[in-house]
């Protein structure tokens, strides 16, 4: 979903409030061949999932 504004997969551990004010990058992708592009469902950050540094990225595919 390249044209989402403000959804990022990153966020610097270093300064922490960043998170909370979401200002991140976008650097966690998901490639699929030119083939699987149209079986593509649904494409989603998933932001509130905090383990890490990263937050996941959902794919669902349509099989």
């Amino acid at each position: 979903n390249p044209e989402t504004i403000g959804a990022y997969t990153w966020w610097s551990q270093r300064f922490p409030s960043v998170r909370l004010q979401n200002k991140g990058w976008r650097i966690d992708y998901i490639c699929v061949t030119s083939p699987l592009k149209n079986n593509i469902k649904t494409a989603t950050i998933l932001p509130d999932v905090k383990h890490s540094d990263h937050c996941p990225i959902f794919l669902e595919l349509n099989v």
